[in-house]
């Protein structure tokens, strides 16, 4: 077999992988791979089995439309090749923004009252004031402020500002108090504060002791006399309260022995 037998050989396996190759292109760049190697095997073939296969001469007409094809080929890959590096670009910047990691600024939020808790919502940091939060820098959040016998309070914070003090409002605080009989009268701290049954505010003087001394009198009945401590106050979402309630005990009769009327009555 002559050279040129064999070189037309070998192009007619370069064409038959080419249309292999425009046939796979359709569906994915990816493809383009495999379709290489549909070439380099139909070479390989052809190098064995070509003095076998082929027995006529190359024409010009063959030779034309081989280089037709070889070009075609080559603009085709060319755009492949383009397209293939503009998705890689497209696909990695999302990539590139996901692994890019937000800028933490430490961002201080105090209270006004010591023992307050601050919660940033949206995350899981709280802790007691003052409190050092990680936020992301210029973004708003918000956070929650509470101390027991407060009003909770919520602020708009931003990463990155600068320290908030945030400003807590004492609950009010109440002293309910009952008894049995009704009616008697009711003092807090040698103050007359009504009759039984009352629910009584305490002043902000009252409420900043440590305890508050309560009197209950009614005639015919014995004094009470109680001390409350301001830890005895429970706490709902409006107010502080405690609740005092007395049965009320007869009054001792006078002795028969006593002297009502006093030394030298007749």
């Amino acid at each position: 077999m002559s050279d040129e037998s064999e070189h037309h050989a070998e192009l007619q396996a370069i064409i038959w992988g080419v249309a292999q190759l425009r046939r796979w292109s359709r569906f994915s760049v990816l493809w383009i791979v495999a379709a290489c190697l549909c070439v380099f095997v139909a070479l390989l073939f052809a190098g064995i089995f070509g003095s076998g296969g082929a027995s006529h001469a190359l024409s010009a007409d063959e030779a034309a439309e081989l280089r037709r094809e070889n070009a075609k080929l080559q603009r085709e890959n060319d755009e492949l090749k383009r397209v293939a590096l503009a998705g890689s670009a497209v696909s990695a910047a999302p990539a590139a923004a996901i692994a890019a990691k937000p800028e933490l600024i430490e961002t201080v939020i105090d209270a006004s009252v010591s023992g307050a808790t601050v919660e940033i919502g949206g995350t899981d940091q709280t802790g007691p004031a003052p409190f050092i939060a990680k936020l992301e820098k210029g973004k708003r959040y918000y956070a929650r402020i509470s101390a027991r016998g407060y009003a909770a309070l919520e602020i708009d914070v931003d990463g990155g500002d600068a320290k908030q003090t945030a400003k807590l409002v004492a609950k009010p605080r109440f002293v309910s108090v009952t008894s049995d009989p009704t009616g008697a009268q009711i003092t807090i701290d040698g103050t007359p504060a009504g009759h039984t049954p009352s629910e009584i505010e305490l002043t902000s003087a009252q409420v900043a002791r440590k305890s508050i001394h309560v009197v209950i009198r009614k005639t015919g009945f014995r004094v009470v006399d109680r001390t409350i401590d301001q830890s005895r106050f429970t706490e709902d979402d409006t107010k502080m309260l405690t609740k005092l309630y007395e049965k009320l005990l007869p009054a001792r009769p006078p002795s028969p022995d006593t002297d009502i009327f006093g030394p030298g009555s007749p």
